[in-house]
């Protein structure tokens, strides 16, 4: 079973109305597949929810990922789930559509949750897990958005941190 996962590198958020016109290739993520690996408490990789706090896998050569190690939000993490989103399609859209309704629904949450304007330009970005074609056909429906500092890793929740 395979999840798709990506790293928003940078998101000028004055572009987020460009995102409708411009697609996916104006933000240059990164696609890594995620595994059914395992966290430190023995649970899936599945598991995330928000509220987690997690470090950022390691991926092999081939961007395969064996596990996504959760922690305390108060010791150094690298990110933190913030939003999920349910996708209630019939038959899975596509990897192009899924990870284009992850970016949408991603974007305003993620101001949301950071406290920000439509014009924040800082350093806490956003990425998100997203079902693949394998994952969907096992249950999995799940968009989970997650942030992080492109300084490094954090302490505690960036929940409102550009307020």
């Amino acid at each position: 079973m395979h999840r798709a996962m990506v790293r928003v590198t940078a998101i000028p958020l004055v572009l987020v109305a460009g995102l409708a016109v411009g697609g996916c290739s104006v933000l240059g993520g990164v696609l890594d597949q995620v595994t059914s690996g395992t966290n430190h408490n023995g649970s899936s990789a599945f598991s995330l929810k928000v509220g987690d706090c997690f470090i950022e896998p390691d991926t092999d050569s081939s961007g395969l990922v064996s596990d996504i190690s959760s922690v305390e939000c108060s010791i150094a993490h690298d990110d933190e789930a913030f939003a999920s989103v349910l996708m209630t399609d019939a038959e899975f859209p596509g990897d192009t559509a899924t990870q284009g309704r992850a970016e949408d629904s991603c974007t305003s949450r993620f101001l949301d949750f950071i406290g920000a304007s439509a014009d924040y330009d800082g350093s806490i970005n956003f990425g998100y897990l997203f079902p693949t074609q394998d994952s969907w056909a096992n249950g999995d429906r799940e968009i989970l958005c997650y942030a992080f500092d492109e300084n490094g890793q954090t302490v505690g929740s960036l929940r409102g941190i550009a307020s």
